[in-house]
């Protein structure tokens, strides 16, 4: 997707209240850090940040910071917070990257599809891993692992090793791992339940009647 600008401005009103004033009018407490960059108090723009955050394809994106007549910084959020009661947003952390050094973050795991198993045999899918860390150059971070689990039968697994990101990033993590499978659950086991004890019970009269005979 198309590179975004983050317009903030340096924040001299720092503390409780001065974060408070800030939100007042429209704008949220920020801070830039990076390797060779001193953290930096900024003030970013509530309402662009909330559709920016809101958008899936923006995470792990790269973003062009432009603060006042500073040189333009390429910053990936890195974290932000929410109200814990409103769940509005409270502050946000943006991290300077180098575009030529590999970085290591979290990507987030969005399964697509509905499993065979689920829809012919009544499982149901679980998902244990939402996210996965990777190592890439910034400009490779993927904004979402779509992962299709419409194959899965009932007991099979999708793992770490079915993942196809390319030979630009790289994963950080086992490659056994279960991401997701597909398990039966108490409905499907006793629906199956009472109709082998029906056939078992047939087999016996037949027997039985095979024994008086």
């Amino acid at each position: 997707m198309e590179r975004v600008t983050i317009e903030a401005r340096r924040r001299w009103d720092l503390g409780k209240n001065g974060s408070h004033r800030l939100r007042e009018t429209g704008w949220v407490p920020a801070v830039v850090y990076g390797k060779d960059t001193d953290p930096l108090p900024l003030a970013v723009e509530q309402a662009f940040m909330d559709r920016l955050l809101h958008n899936p394809e923006a995470r792990n994106q790269i973003c062009d910071l432009k603060v006042d007549d500073m040189k333009q910084l390429a910053v990936l959020v890195r974290d932000y917070q929410l109200d814990p009661i409103r769940g509005e947003l409270i502050h946000v952390d943006l991290m300077v990257v180098n575009e030529q050094r590999a970085i290591k973050v979290k990507v987030p795991i969005e399964t697509v599809g509905v499993p065979v198993g689920v829809k012919t045999a009544g499982g149901m899918l679980v998902v244990l891993v939402r996210e996965v860390p990777v190592e890439c150059l910034p400009q490779h971070i993927p904004a979402v692992i779509r992962l299709d689990v419409s194959g899965l039968e009932l007991n099979q697994s999708l793992r770490i090793r079915d993942l196809q990101l390319g030979d630009k990033v790289t994963i950080l993590m086992d490659s056994e791992v279960n991401i997701a499978h597909v398990e039966e659950t108490r409905a499907a086991v006793a629906e199956e339940t009472p109709a082998e004890g029906a056939a078992e019970a047939a087999a016996a009269g037949g027997e039985q009647e095979d024994e008086e005979s």
